[in-house]
């Protein structure tokens, strides 16, 4: 856990509500997401990148949380219309304790860092008088996040913001239900909001949409995707066929890949019909080189100059990945890529 960080700005009138300036200290702190790239990729962590899904985090069994009522569904439900946790009633001059959880170690410290950072300075711009916002790290492990937020309500947190990905945020939310506080995952996964729980990442649908529709009035018809076997990249599949046949267009190939592979060679190779267009290109040598005339001899010299022959059945392709995986496998995609 980090130190505790008080921004008080007395003598200023007290003009938004404390959920106001939460509010706007969240829409404040979310756009740094966008810029921010982790290295393992900041789309597919928030999902929680694993070739076996996402790591849904149990509370510690320290402090068992008592599970929600059956009617409200598990917190793997997305809700058709949460209802608010009303603020709750302080003494005058009292302060609003907020707790934001983010990784401040690990491997994505720089992230977690930014958006501290981000929040701290909206804070002190937007926020009322009273005011305090206390960080607290989650490390690398989603199973701390349990246990940070027992601690963060413990200390008397009346909301938090974050934790940054899903697997943190599942850990997190059984005990700030029990405890009646509302949760703002910084996640990009509807999967994890429910009662009390908000997400206020970029949903990968919204994301694909407006890259197919700029794509498409570009003149592309044609869609492929190649993504890692995660949640994220399933989740990103889904959206570019749902978003090709909204708008006119057509997935025509959805390839999935171990992102474990150290190679991508083979997966690049199958997914562009390599193999089959390389034969092809050497049965049409094989044709021109028994004939003599001018234009066989010049068609013979041209394909000598290429690789496979024939065209692909898409126009771009969707390869929702980054880091070293992006590295390797766009260079092997000779075609449009939308990263």
């Amino acid at each position: 856990m980090s130190g505790l960080s008080t921004l008080k700005r007395r003598g200023v009138p007290q003009k938004r509500s404390a959920y106001a300036a939460i509010a706007l200290l969240c829409v404040l702190a979310v756009p740094l997401l966008a810029g921010c790239g982790g290295s393992r990729g900041l789309g597919s962590e928030i999902f929680g990148d694993s070739a076996s899904g996402p790591v849904l985090a149990t509370p510690a069994p320290s402090a068992p949380a008592t599970p929600p009522p059956a009617s409200q569904g598990p917190l793997s439900t997305v809700p058709a219309a949460p209802s608010l946790i009303p603020p709750p009633v302080r003494a005058p001059g009292s302060q609003v304790r907020i707790a934001i959880l983010l990784p401040l170690s690990g491997p994505e410290a720089r992230i977690g860092q930014a958006l501290l950072n981000a929040a701290q300075l909206a804070l002190f711009d937007v926020a009322d008088a009273d005011f305090q916002l206390r960080p607290y790290d989650t490390g690398a492990d989603p199973m701390e996040a349990g246990a940070v937020a027992q601690q963060a309500l413990a200390d008397g947190a009346e909301i938090i913001l974050g934790p940054l990905f899903a697997a943190a945020t599942t850990a997190v939310a059984p005990y700030a239900h029990q405890a009646g506080v509302p949760v703002l995952s910084f996640s990009n996964d509807e999967a994890v909001a429910d009662q009390g729980v908000f997400v206020l990442g970029f949903l990968p649908r919204d994301q694909v949409a407006r890259v197919v529709r700029y794509a498409t009035a570009q003149g592309i018809v044609r869609y492929a995707a190649l993504a890692p076997d995660t949640p994220y990249g399933r989740s990103v599949t889904r959206a570019l066929q749902e978003t090709t046949q909204e708008a006119g267009a057509t997935t025509v190939r959805a390839t999935l890949y171990n992102p474990g592979t150290g190679d991508f060679t083979q997966i690049a190779r199958q997914f562009a019909d390599y193999d089959q267009r390389k034969r092809a290109l050497a049965s049409d040598k094989a044709r021109l080189a028994g004939r003599d005339d001018e234009a066989s001899r010049r068609a013979l010299a041209r394909l000598e100059r290429m690789e496979t022959v024939e065209e692909l059945p898409y126009q771009a392709v969707l390869l929702p990945d980054a880091g070293q995986r992006l590295r390797s496998l766009a260079p092997m995609l000779a075609w449009p890529v939308l990263l």
